[in-house]
This record gives structure tokens, sequence and C-alpha cells, in this order.
């Protein structure tokens, strides 16, 4: 499925504007909030309510990265899981 399609499917779920925006930064490459707070005009705690729901609804997942402080690198799911997470919500 091109990456597109995937936008305008996830974008019909009702993602919030800043969830939408940081879903396609996150496309790009995984990033951290910091790295998102740089990119975006969101406030951190915008970024972190944003993806909160964004794991919640399986569109992203994170991993720790081990640093001096505890931080988290967030990723998107594959395309494949996306997927299968709005077909369980069309059959509903």
């Amino acid at each position: 499925m091109k990456k597109q399609n995937l936008l305008t499917l996830i974008n019909y779920f009702q993602l919030k504007p800043s969830e939408f925006q940081i879903y396609k930064l996150l496309m790009k490459k995984p990033m951290t909030i910091n790295d998102i707070k740089k990119r975006t005009h969101f406030s951190e705690r915008t970024i972190r309510y944003s993806l909160d729901n964004l794991i919640n609804k399986n569109f992203l997942f994170k991993k720790a990265l081990l640093t001096n402080r505890m931080k988290y690198l967030y990723y998107t799911n594959s395309e494949n899981t996306i997927w299968e997470t709005i077909m369980k919500k069309i059959r509903r």
C-alpha cells in the first residue's frame, strides 16, 4: 500500500491535527520527543498526549534508549500492523 493511501486511511479515523502531523514525521524516521519538538510548533505536553494516543491506537510503538536519562525513541508500526488495526475497527 502506498504511504499516501495509508495516510488517507489513518486520517479517516479522526486523528487530531497534532497526531496526524506527528505520525507523518515519524513515518520518515524514528524520533525522540525533543526531536519532534524541534520540528513542530507543539508543546511537549501536546506531543506526549499525541504520542500516547497514537500508541493506544496501535499506530506507534516506543523503545527505551540507554542514556543518562530515560528517553524513548518513537517508531511507526509496520503498514501491515496498521492495516490490521484499521480492519478491526471497520469490522466493529
